[in-house]
């Protein structure tokens, strides 16, 4: 007999976690079912995708993850974060660890013991997940949240491998990603250093229910593959536009065969120190925590080679057991949001839900990460 379907929890609990420019930032938490009052349950902690452009903590909802997570007694976290351009991933980190310093938080009065809150959650059995854009905050709160998760979980996430040609390489040809060559002079105000006058970053219909939302209403929707297309993600991520680390980087390729990528050593090189800590593989070490990656072998968007480089980089750190790559053939980009990902793909879903109930409560000790002052 296979395992049983697993059942959803309906309406989430949404609190905000912190305030910025006068506005709240929400995370969403669904309690695991059952829940008896008076225990302690882990959690996982999700950053939605969107290319770190676009969408919010209820965008592209990974159902099957959140489902499976609940029915086996651990709780699960959706939460927003702050947006590219207006930010830069200093500024996503910042949010990112303030999710962990949140939901480990106990200070204060308790709520209603009768309401799951994260005083119900295990502070010391907390891993953290993330969709393409939101892998990259997954990979970056393995290894520089203090006390790190247990586990990172990675759907297609960007981030794994950033220093090749897909990421650095401004593209020719007028279709690019297998959609019209963007017109760059339409998001010019995209592509300096940008000010937070610009559209808000919710670009979708605040009414759909849609897990996968519709009705684009600005440019930041084609904002991922414009930056993909130009070659220059690398300066919206550190927010260095002026001397351009993208165009550096690019300059690095020529020395470098065609589908490999930059060596870290060189990339230290290039790479201003304050800005490293925002590239998860020059973070690889023996403390790293078990992480296990789900990716479309036909991902065009993030490509699934990038996926197969850092696990292959993390299995000389990791023990074999603590590094899975699930490949999903022939797939491409957000596979599991279809409608009949469950039919399909369902044994790879078990398979990484395993993995994340294996290490969730196993602790890690590791050495914190000396933060650095972005002026």
């Amino acid at each position: 007999m296979g395992d049983p379907e697993p059942k959803t929890t309906g309406v989430p609990i949404s609190v905000p976690y912190k305030s910025f420019n006068g506005r709240q930032i929400f995370l969403d938490i669904y309690p695991p079912t059952p829940f008896a009052p008076g225990q302690t349950a882990p959690a996982l902690i999700f950053f939605h995708g969107g290319g770190l452009v676009v969408g919010n903590r209820k965008s592209w909802f990974p159902t099957w993850l959140q489902t499976r997570m609940n029915s086996t007694g651990i709780a699960f976290i959706s939460a927003d974060y702050r947006l590219m351009p207006q930010a830069t991933v200093h500024d996503i980190l910042k949010d990112v660890k303030d999710v962990f310093a949140f939901v480990r938080d106990r200070t204060g009065n308790r709520p209603d013991a009768n309401h799951f809150s994260v005083w119900d959650i295990d502070p010391a059995a907390i891993g953290v997940a993330g969709s393409s854009g939101g892998g990259i905050l997954a990979y970056l709160a393995g290894t520089q949240v203090s006390p790190r998760p247990t586990v990172v979980v990675s759907l297609y996430g960007q981030g794994a491998s950033s220093f090749n040609s897909h990421w650095l390489e401004p593209k020719k040809g007028d279709t690019v990603l297998g959609i019209p060559r963007l017109d760059k002079t339409l998001y010019l105000d995209y592509l300096s250093q940008p000010s937070w006058d610009l559209p808000p970053p919710s670009i979708y219909d605040p009414t759909s229910v849609n897990s996968t939302p519709k009705d684009v209403v600005n440019p930041r929707a084609l904002l991922p593959q414009l930056y993909i297309q130009e070659g220059v993600f690398t300066d919206f991520i550190t927010g260095q536009h002026n001397p351009s680390i993208s165009a550096k980087l690019h300059s690095a390729l020529a020395n470098v065969k065609e589908g490999d990528e930059i060596p870290n050593k060189a990339v230290r090189k290039i790479i201003p120190w304050c800005h490293r800590r925002l590239f998860p593989q020059l973070q690889i070490s023996a403390s790293w925590p078990p992480t296990v990656i789900i990716h479309g072998t036909a991902d065009i968007l993030v490509p699934y080679s990038d996926s197969q480089k850092l696990i292959a980089q993390l299995s000389q750190q990791l023990p074999p057991e603590k590094v899975e790559l699930v490949g999903i053939e022939g797939q491409g980009h957000i596979f599991d949001l279809v409608s009949d990902a469950e039919e399909k793909f369902g044994v790879e879903f078990y398979r990484v839900a395993g993995f994340i109930e294996q290490w969730i409560r196993v602790p890690i000790k590791t050495k914190d990460w000396t933060s650095c002052v972005i002026a």
